[in-house]
């Protein structure tokens, strides 16, 4: 079993504080920095990670994504979807569409229930995307022309075919695609990137982070939108990679200087938990806050003093629900162990 890398733990916990943060801001804010290269950041990840040569078959690779990406997702869409239906008035119409949205898996088209599940689908395409083109080639040069020529696609599709979504967001997954395979690249060059960074670390990060700030304000400024992978909106292609490999330089820069960290770490170890339950979260905080002040105050403090507290009461309380059911489980579990082992000794008897 492959040991976890702390900066990489870290790298996530950062990076879902952000997504976090940014989702309880409003738009006329300054959330467009975040959207600008959250996303990118965790498709990131996800390729640095990504070892396709431990599975002896790409069928057995296959299986280990499909449990370890599309099981969850459909977990994790079932209880949203029932959630939704608990809480909401619904027309039968409406709900028997976003209960095949679960199937269309594009959180662009359906799944308002929860739409940040876009991104599960998506990194699933990718990550199966990603793992056939290293079975086609894994020369360097040929994997980096590769994934410019899917980010031309990707971006092209955003333009011209700004309406087209597809089944699992297959028209976001050209784009997530680059950023999936610089993390992978990123292994083969792993040691004499640490190197640089660990020399020139501070230098690096504020440039790169002064970069993806500059060109989020003008890609912001220009089209009056943020940038946003799940409406495949990317605006004008050079700003937007500019600012979205800057932001993810100075992720890992942040995380590699400061590599080990307890809370950090675990919440960067329950990302995905928190990445689809947060905004659930939120809704409730919201509907509490409207029982003691009107819609106008709410919305003046949100960007002030809600932002931060409901990030941090978001993750608090799902860290701690989440930690409530893997305990209920693992006593279930250890409950119906017992029990067998009392009957098989009663047998016995």
């Amino acid at each position: 079993m492959q040991s976890r890398i702390s900066w990489i733990d870290v790298a996530r916990g950062i990076g879902i504080i952000i997504v976090i943060y940014a989702h309880g801001l409003s738009a006329d804010s300054y959330r467009h920095l975040f959207y600008s290269f959250h996303m990118p950041l965790f498709f990131f990840l996800s390729g640095i990670v990504f070892h396709h040569r431990k599975y002896e078959h790409f069928s057995h690779f296959f299986k280990k994504t499909v449990k370890g990406i599309l099981l969850p997702y459909v977990i994790f869409a079932l209880l949203s979807y029932l959630l939704w239906l608990s809480r909401s008035h619904i027309a039968p119409t409406d709900a028997l569409s976003q209960l095949y949205g679960i199937f269309y898996g594009n959180g662009a088209k359906y799944l308002a229930f929860n739409n940040l599940l876009w991104f599960l689908p998506s990194l699933f395409v990718t990550k199966i995307g990603f793992g056939l083109l290293t079975k086609f080639t894994e020369k360097k040069t040929r994997i980096i022309f590769l994934l410019f020529l899917s980010s031309l696609v990707g971006y092209c599709i955003s333009v011209f075919a700004p309406t087209v979504k597809l089944p699992f967001g297959i028209e976001t997954v050209f784009t997530a695609l680059v950023f999936f395979g610089a993390g992978y690249l990123w292994n083969a060059y792993a040691e004499k990137m640490k190197a640089l960074l660990r020399t020139y670390a501070l230098p690096l990060f504020l440039f790169s982070l002064i970069a993806c700030i500059t060109f989020a304000t003008m890609n912001f400024n220009i089209h009056g939108l943020q940038v946003d992978m799940r409406l495949n909106r990317l605006h004008n292609y050079a700003y937007f990679y500019i600012t979205a490999l800057s932001g993810i330089t100075s992720s890992i820069i942040l995380s590699m200087i400061i590599q080990k960290n307890r809370v950090l770490e675990y919440i960067g170890k329950h990302s995905l938990v928190l990445f689809v339950w947060h905004i659930t979260a939120f809704s409730y905080f919201t509907q509490l806050l409207r029982l003691i002040m009107d819609e106008q105050t709410l919305n003046n403090l949100k960007n002030i003093s809600l932002t931060p507290l409901y990030t941090i009461g978001s993750i608090g309380i799902i860290l701690f629900c989440s930690l409530l059911v893997k305990k209920s489980a693992l006593y279930l579990a250890d409950t119906l162990r017992r029990l067998k082992q009392l009957s098989f000794l009663g047998a016995r008897l």
